[in-house]
């Protein structure tokens, strides 16, 4: 059930508090929508959270201090490191190397290099 809470302060001003089950509802119709006109997005009905987000207490954050910037450099680090992107097709390539070139031309013939 919506509660809604009156302003104390201005009491033209109220704000209606869903629950869970209202949430809930209102994000499946939501997704239902979405697929009924052609889009399937069936990853969005599970619950993503977020790996970086710190949620831990304020006590043990403070004790152990660290938290998402530490952990969102480790993260950068570790992709740094261990990502091996897939080749790019020969043609591709090719073209990028020549786009390159002709820059790298066009920069010494200004004599920018």
């Amino acid at each position: 059930m919506t509660q809604i809470i009156q302003s104390i302060t201005d009491p033209k001003l109220s704000v209606n508090v869903l629950n869970e089950a209202e949430i809930l509802k209102m994000h499946t119709a939501t997704l239902d929508a979405i697929e009924s006109v052609g889009v399937k997005f069936p990853y969005m009905r599970e619950r993503w959270m977020p790996d970086l987000m710190d949620r831990r207490s304020y006590g043990v954050w403070e004790k152990e201090k660290g938290g998402a910037r530490h952990w969102a450099r480790e993260k950068a680090q570790e992709i740094l490191t261990n990502h091996r992107p897939d080749p790019l097709p020969p043609e591709l390539k090719k073209e990028l190397l020549d786009i390159i070139s002709r820059i790298e031309d066009r920069a010494q013939s200004l004599g920018l290099v």
